[in-house]
């Protein structure tokens, strides 16, 4: 009876708590869970002065999205470089956005399920561009312009963190990396601080309450220097009084186009954009 009694006082008090912190995230404004980055910090500069190409400045013809070929254009117009990054079933850290490789390749069949090896035989969209490894990508764009390295893991593995970590570390030219999931950021706060890290989100729960709740919660789990942010729903946000505190914050992604007329500074500092 005893410890009958002692469980429901655990199982209360458990969901006390657990109230009280959900009342707390819900009832604040959007929270200061960030590093601010110095703003005189050359990572801070070009994060906020810096228009980044998604992907590359991409096209389907002559220069596929996060091929050479497109970080070769991007490099002309003089925009920093957004990429993705994903390991292959033999640990190489490869620079491509989709788990699957069909839509790039022809060939159906997850990156992670495949080898180096087979996909070094393969070329994106009906082009001769390939795929290249991360270390191909620094050693062609070696500092010319920045780069933003999207980290496209899930779940609690930091394989993918360790090894990315362990070829931008010495990289010279200025990167940052990013991602959706705040496990891979908080593990950078925390083994990597030097190296600027951002909160991919998403921002598109129906209630304005619930993106908050889950905007506060990622934040404050990985603690980062800048949030990426869904434009369409960024529109919505209101991240003022953060961004005076020092948080940076992205819009993506959005038209080239938007850089003429600059409305996006009304929401955020800078934008992920798409060539057109």
């Amino acid at each position: 009876m005893k410890k009958s009694k002692y469980r429901w006082i655990y199982i209360v008090a458990s969901i006390i708590v657990a109230l009280v912190t959900v009342f707390l995230i819900f009832s604040a404004e959007r929270q200061h869970n960030f590093e601010a980055m110095d703003p005189n910090g050359s990572d801070a500069k070009w994060l906020i002065n810096q228009p980044v190409a998604h992907r590359g400045y991409y096209n389907e013809t002559t220069a596929p999205e996060n091929s050479l070929e497109a970080f070769s254009e991007a490099i002309k117009k003089g925009y920093a470089i957004e990429l993705d990054v994903r390991l292959t079933k033999d640990n190489h850290v490869i620079v491509f956005h989709d788990k699957n490789l069909k839509r790039m390749t022809g060939f159906d069949s997850d990156v992670n399920m495949t080898t180096l090896e087979q996909i070094k035989t393969l070329t994106l969209l009906e082009t001769s561009a390939t795929i290249p490894e991360l270390v191909e990508a620094l050693e062609f764009i070696n500092g010319s312009v920045p780069i933003l390295l999207e980290i496209k893991s899930s779940g609690l593995s930091h394989n993918l963190d360790k090894l990315v970590y362990s070829v931008i570390k010495e990289y010279e030219g200025s990167i940052a990396v990013q991602s959706f999931n705040p496990l891979s950021i908080r593990w950078f706060a925390k083994n990597a601080p030097s190296i600027a890290r951002g909160i991919l989100l998403r921002g598109n729960l129906k209630y304005a309450i619930a993106n908050r709740f889950k905007d506060n919660l990622h934040m404050l789990f990985s603690k980062p220097n800048f949030v990426a942010y869904k434009y369409e729903n960024l529109v919505k946000t209101d991240f003022s009084q953060l961004r005076k505190d020092g948080l940076i914050v992205l819009g993506w992604t959005v038209g080239e186009n938007m850089l003429n007329t600059r409305e996006f500074t009304a929401h955020c500092d800078n934008i992920i954009l798409e060539a057109e």
